[in-house]
């Protein structure tokens, strides 16, 4: 573990940031701020992960735009199972997100940059003089789903589970499982026995991100209302192969339901995914769509492509029964 203080923020916040920091430099204190530390040409990804998972204290800016990004989100999630020390500033006033709360947080809607006494409560709470950073102890669940055996690792998801449906289904929540849980997954029993239906629609969405056998488990959740709407906000995100999983599953859903969902989603759902959504989708030609797609002179979007066929070709016909 090395001993800096990884700072996570939102872009929109830069200039708070940047000035925070150097004043934190000037006490001695060795943040770790991505614009200063990553070089060009180098991995961006790979520079940030590599400092948060070494990081000693974990210091997380918050505001309206850190508390609405899936990047930020990202990395406070992954401090808190790496069991970092973490440090809120609260630079503006917002909702503060419910594992946060756990952790006290250092109050700066009333200050300026420049107020000695405020950088020196944050200093000192980074060097730990004066009070005890205190680390939530996270409660294991010894929860069990259906015939899964005590020891199957889909039973620590029990609590990663409960807060998803908390937290309204988010997509990010599916990231960061374990190899054998993300094995498990992608090759799962036909025959499973897992009548939590909240455990079944995570591990549905789970496996749109995951790949391997995703249609069995979207033919394990029926014909939930709650499926379209998770389908359908995962179709408004950036992966490719989640986005083109799926428009493929969305064929054999009802078509009255699925225009009624979409129809409450209008506003969210771009303008591009709607036309093959309704191109494609209503006519469940999705699979041409995707052949194209594979024929294409983008490569990696046609390398993307061709490994979604394979999983239809392969696992595709569950959709139908």
């Amino acid at each position: 573990m090395g001993d800096h203080v990884f700072m996570c923020y939102a872009r929109e916040d830069q200039d708070f940031v940047t000035k925070l920091a150097l004043k934190l430099r000037e006490r001695k204190i060795n943040v770790w701020l991505d614009q200063w530390h990553i070089s060009a040409g180098a991995d961006w990804d790979m520079e940030v992960d590599k400092a948060l998972y070494e990081c000693s204290k974990f210091l997380i800016v918050l505001s309206p735009s850190s508390v609405s990004s899936n990047e930020v989100r990202g990395e406070w999630r992954t401090a808190i199972d790496e069991n970092k020390p973490i440090i809120p500033i609260l630079y503006q006033s917002c909702r503060i997100p419910r594992q946060l709360k756990l952790y006290q947080y250092v109050d700066f809607t009333s200050y300026d940059i420049t107020d000695e006494s405020i950088l020196l409560s944050i200093e000192n709470v980074l060097k730990n003089q004066g009070q005890e950073l205190q680390i939530p102890v996270v409660q294991q669940h010894s929860k069990t789903f259906g015939d899964l055996p005590a020891g199957s690792p889909i039973n620590e998801l029990a609590k990663t589970v409960d807060e998803w449906v908390q937290d309204d289904y988010p997509g990010y929540m599916v990231e960061g499982l374990s190899e054998k849980q993300i094995a498990f997954i992608r090759h799962p029993r036909n025959k499973l026995n897992i009548t939590d239906t909240n455990l079944l629609l995570f591990l549905m969405r789970a496996g749109l991100h995951y790949g391997g056998n995703w249609p069995l488990w979207i033919s394990k959740c029926g014909n939930l209302d709650v499926l379209t709407d998770i389908l359908l906000d995962a179709l408004c995100q950036s992966y490719d192969r989640v986005r083109f999983r799926v428009l493929y599953a969305l064929q054999y859903h009802n078509p009255d339901r699925l225009n009624q969902m979409m129809d409450k989603k209008i506003n969210s759902i771009p303008n591009d995914i709607m036309s093959i959504v309704n191109k494609h989708v209503n006519s469940q030609t999705v699979l041409d769509y995707l052949k194209g797609i594979a024929l294409s002179s983008d490569k990696r979007l046609a390398s993307k492509a061709s490994a979604v066929i394979k999983e239809i070709e392969q696992f595709g016909f569950i959709l139908k029964n």
